[in-house]
């Protein structure tokens, strides 16, 4: 950031973020890279062609979040549904908007596979669909 007299005048951000804002000003739909896009034809996960395309694995993703392996894995099945909060640490982990992971009513269905499980995530126990479960000892660790 180049500043003035306390004030910002300048920020240098990579050319994909500028463009990306481009289109958020004029009001445009994100956008998807090619490999992601890919990915969901495939009939992937939303959070799987993201995790993917990012180059992590599970373990990664886990280790991010703060949760097991299991319940990670659970989020990458298509046709499930995340929370908000779950989607805003999702997207935190993958380094994407939280838009970045919903599909549109209106986007090609050969390609829509909404992500997640019906889900509040905390570090103590994972709630799913209505049913308390105990982390067990396959809890991702950082190494």
């Amino acid at each position: 950031m180049v500043e003035h007299e306390g004030k910002a005048l300048y920020v240098l951000v990579p050319v994909e973020e500028y463009r990306e804002l481009e289109r958020l000003r004029a009001g445009e739909e994100p956008t998807y890279p090619h490999e992601v896009v890919e990915r969901l034809t495939e009939g992937k996960s939303l959070v799987r062609a993201w995790r993917e395309y990012r180059g992590l694995t599970q373990v990664d993703m886990a280790t991010r979040l703060g949760i097991t392996i299991p319940a990670y894995q659970r989020m990458e099945q298509p046709g499930r549904n995340l929370r908000l909060g779950t989607l805003k640490r999702l997207a935190k982990a993958l380094e994407v908007r939280v838009d970045h992971l919903i599909l549109d009513d209106d986007e090609d269905e050969d390609a829509a596979c909404l992500t997640g499980q019906n889900a509040e995530l905390d570090r103590d126990s994972i709630l799913i669909e209505g049913e308390a479960q105990e982390p067990s000892d396959t809890r991702a660790r950082p190494l």
